[in-house]
């Protein structure tokens, strides 16, 4: 019974948090059924509808049901997202997942290349490539056998660009800093640079979220709560809805009196730093 409980109160938790995050997007199917469908669209043209049934037992004990309606979403492509999607209910089992689903459609939409490799490009004639309508565009280069460096060799820590504190909450202080990444490996640069500052090593919360673009055109969106529950979902979500890439944002939270509980309103003002600090940043 208890386990129930705390079932129904973690999907609380998480429409309440869909419907900030989403707004008018984010709706429920009939006011009779626990179903509820998510619009996700980078134009009018493409868009995918994800709908998700929160049945007992989820998150802790069953994944939710899920489908997406998307009529010209077909073939080899359509299989490869529901691969994604599944990859994504097996990755984060017995969690609160829809956000992560909707992220991961969201990077499927941003997925404009698609590459071959040598063998597959010199099998390819320019008839079966007219021919390909799952290739969008090929991108071919012959690769020199030089020498690789490591990412850590190859690149050092960007400028990172700190706003102003946010210190309008009694509870909390939150700071926001922001940096343009080439690679994942800078990621942990940038925190080992802020975390140079005592002051920001020792706050109780750095959150963190970035979008990088890799060599095979593959975009990578992670997110980090750093003890803070869901927290980088929020911090994340500017960048996924404004479609950046090659950015990674950090929000530093202190606590001024722990007595004082600031309870979803902390999602809130993570979101709203990542928010004005890319706005700012990005002048």
């Amino acid at each position: 019974m208890t386990t129930l409980i705390n079932c129904q109160e973690l999907q609380r938790e998480e429409i309440e948090s869909l419907e900030m995050i989403f707004g008018s997007a984010w709706s429920k199917y009939d006011e009779n059924s626990e179903t509820y469908r998510l619009a996700l669209e980078r134009n009018s043209e493409q868009r995918i509808e994800l709908q998700v049934t929160f049945i007992d037992g989820y998150p802790i004990h069953n994944p939710p049901k899920y489908s997406i309606f998307a009529p010209w979403l077909k073939g080899t492509k359509r299989q490869k997202l529901m691969n994604e999607l599944e990859n994504v209910i097996k990755q984060y089992n017995n969690e609160p997942v829809v956000y992560r689903l909707a992220q991961t459609i969201y990077d499927f939409l941003d997925e404009k290349i698609i590459f071959l490799n040598d063998e597959q490009h010199d099998n390819l004639t320019k008839d079966k490539l007219n021919d390909t309508c799952e290739v969008d565009y090929v991108k071919y280069s012959k690769r020199l056998s030089v020498p690789q460096l490591l990412p850590e060799e190859k690149y050092s820590c960007p400028e990172i660009f700190t706003d102003e504190p946010n210190e309008e909450d009694r509870a909390s202080v939150f700071q926001a800093h922001c940096a343009r990444i080439e690679h994942e490996c800078q990621v942990q640069m940038v925190l080992d640079e802020l975390k140079k500052h005592k002051k920001i090593a020792t706050a109780k919360h750095n959150v963190y979220a970035y979008r990088v673009n890799t060599e095979t055109g593959k975009i990578i969106s992670e997110c980090n709560d750093d003890g803070e529950n869901r927290a980088g979902e929020w911090v994340l979500e500017p960048l996924v809805f404004n479609n950046l890439n090659n950015i990674m944002v950090v929000v530093t939270r202190w606590h001024r009196d722990y007595s004082i509980h600031m309870g979803a309103g902390r999602f809130t003002a993570y979101k709203q730093c990542c928010a004005e600090i890319i706005k700012k940043f990005l002048k």
